[in-house]
């Protein structure tokens, strides 16, 4: 009976050892869990300021949700990534944990090069053709305004697809040369209806023909030349390295 009776004390005496370690095990993985909660999020601007209503866009498009569980970065990037980039204005250039609870993501701003005018709708698109934004008035100071485009599809945060094939092409070819040389006050209108005939017009309604636009830079020197010489009416013709000029009563 005594054998029996210590018997049970320690097969009690083991269960009972397992109940604290298993216990013990819950106890850790339940502040482990705490630990990985999301709590706070910061954003990184490598290119510029970003005003607190933009930031809280960046975050509430990333995915990121707090209060969950924050796994493996790799498993998740890539709907960060779709996030941060459906916001248009901004761009993913990466994230880190900051300690297990903080997330930092980091982004740039996207700098607009050009306005298409698309039926009724004036599109903001920035050197990858990614759309920046959309409106129904016309956006100053965010780029040469282009006519003529046709696009098939286009929607905020992702990269306009033109009908005709290379015309994206040529418009930030030549918009994004615009912009990088200082000539965007030069011009107020981009034509590319047809990418073997586009052309420009000044402000003073000068007319600018591109026969030839592989080196678009030399065009816009070539023109800026012109203009500074005191012309101010006609079109002119750009080929190659020839500039003509047409002078108009």
């Amino acid at each position: 009976m005594a054998k029996k009776t210590k018997k049970q004390q320690v097969v009690a005496s083991r269960l009972m050892a397992i109940v604290v370690l298993l216990s013990a095990c819950a106890v850790v993985l339940f502040m482990l869990g705490g630990q990985n909660k999301l709590k706070n999020v910061e954003i990184e601007c490598v290119n510029g300021t970003l005003d607190q209503a933009q930031k809280d866009e960046i975050i509430r498009s990333s995915t990121l949700k707090m209060g969950a569980q924050i796994g493996s970065l790799a498993d998740i990037e890539q709907s960060i990534i779709a996030g941060v980039n459906s916001t248009g204005f901004a761009r993913y250039e990466g994230a880190e944990r900051i300690s297990n609870g903080t997330m930092k993501l980091i982004v740039s701003i996207r700098e607009p090069v050009a306005v298409l005018s698309l039926g009724g709708n004036y599109i903001v698109i920035d050197e990858d053709g990614m759309v920046i934004d959309i409106s129904k008035t016309m956006p100053y100071g965010k780029g040469i305004c282009v006519s003529g485009a046709e696009a098939s599809t286009y929607s905020k945060g992702k990269t306009l697809v033109t009908r005709k094939e290379n015309q994206l092409k040529e418009i930030i070819r030549i918009a994004s040369a615009i912009h990088k040389s200082g000539f965007e006050s030069t011009y107020s209108e981009l034509n590319v209806k047809d990418v073997k005939d586009m052309y420009l017009i000044t402000n003073n309604n000068m007319y600018v023909e591109i026969f030839d636009g592989k080196n678009i830079e030399q065009t816009l020197l070539m023109v800026e030349e012109i203009i500074k010489s005191g012309v101010n009416k006609g079109k002119i013709t750009i080929s190659g390295d020839y500039a003509g000029l047409r002078q108009e009563n």
